[in-house]
């Protein structure tokens, strides 16, 4: 069996068959990720068809090795327009009744006790501070939380060093736990 970097590889170079295999290997990822965000099956499954046809459309610019990540980022950067066409929130990020978008912050925990991420309120709270952010922050910190882009990840899809992804995280790390504070006090 090929791998996926193999495949996307055969892809690029023009055997359009390898794109089913391609899909299937990663569509139920791509749907956790917008499933994540958002609540509507329909949303997330036009986001689904949407994201794969924008990666069909540039194979030629495909790379194999940031392809996982290209594929998140459509996706997420998709469901961001969704949650702003439909107005659902007035911040890019919200938490939903089923539980959607939950903050996952397994290297924050050093300034919030576990019992405040479990607690939907807390999450809320979180996340409204997260929204206080700067955008391009904002973005990073959804990237890498949210939708599991590592660090290298998104330095490649958006053309910076991960060294600098790594400070903007931390950049925001410090930012967050800073308005956390203030918001306890």
């Amino acid at each position: 069996m090929e791998t996926l970097q193999e495949l996307i590889t055969r892809f690029k170079n023009g055997d359009v068959e390898t794109f089913t295999e391609i899909y299937e290997r990663c569509v139920d990822h791509i749907k956790f990720v917008c499933s994540n965000v958002l609540n509507s099956i329909e949303d997330v499954e036009e986001i689904v068809q949407d994201t794969f046809m924008k990666v069909f459309s540039k194979a030629r610019e495909l790379e194999p090795e940031t392809f996982m990540a290209l594929l998140r980022k459509i996706a997420t950067d998709k469901c961001y327009d969704v949650l702003r066409k439909n107005s659902r929130v007035g911040q890019p990020i919200s938490v939903t009744e089923e539980g959607g978008a939950d903050v996952e912050l397994s290297d924050t925990t050093d300034f919030l006790p576990e019992i405040y991420i479990q607690n939907k309120e807390a999450n809320e709270n979180l996340l409204a501070v997260i929204n206080t952010l700067p955008l391009h922050l904002q973005e990073i910190v959804y990237l890498y939380y949210y939708a599991d882009v590592n660090a290298e990840e998104i330095a490649a899809i958006n053309d910076m060093p991960a060294s600098t992804v790594r400070k903007q995280l931390d950049t925001a790390r410090q930012a967050i736990k800073e308005q956390w504070t203030r918001n306890l006090n």
